[in-house]
């Protein structure tokens, strides 16, 4: 790539690289915590002496903090995922950018008698996210 230089060296580069690994530390958390939740649902045995009404809300409180880390590891699943676009956005805008330098040096090196008279545009980020 002539203009360019290396895919991820500019700033969208260097989100996609950050959007990942978020990604990926947000798959890890989600799964801990799923494994966790699922650790806190089996902390009570089952033959405990416990019964009657006490087990009942012990059961209960169980099951619910089972949903509520499922729920947790479900949403950071859907970060991750999200994430995951983004960084995807991120490197589609950087090869744009390669493409549009890469453009410019192709436009600059043609004679000006006969190169449009504009140079090429280069492309809008894809989101405010892109470069923030």
């Amino acid at each position: 790539m002539a203009g360019g230089g290396a895919v991820g060296s500019g700033a969208a580069g260097a989100r996609a690289v950050a959007y990942d690994e978020l990604a990926t530390s947000l798959r890890r958390r989600a799964d801990l915590t799923a494994d966790d939740a699922g650790r806190i649902a089996r902390s009570l045995p089952a033959d405990t002496m416990l019964g009657g009404p006490v087990r009942a809300v012990i059961d209960d409180a169980l099951g619910a903090a089972l949903r509520n880390g499922l729920r947790i590891a479900a949403e950071l699943q859907a970060l991750a995922a999200e994430a995951t676009r983004r960084a995807a956005v991120c490197r589609s805008y950087e090869l744009a950018l390669v493409a549009h330098a890469d453009a410019v040096a192709a436009w600059t090196a043609t004679d000006p008698a006969v190169r449009p008279d504009r140079a090429p545009v280069a492309p809008a980020p894809p989101a405010t996210w892109v470069l923030a």
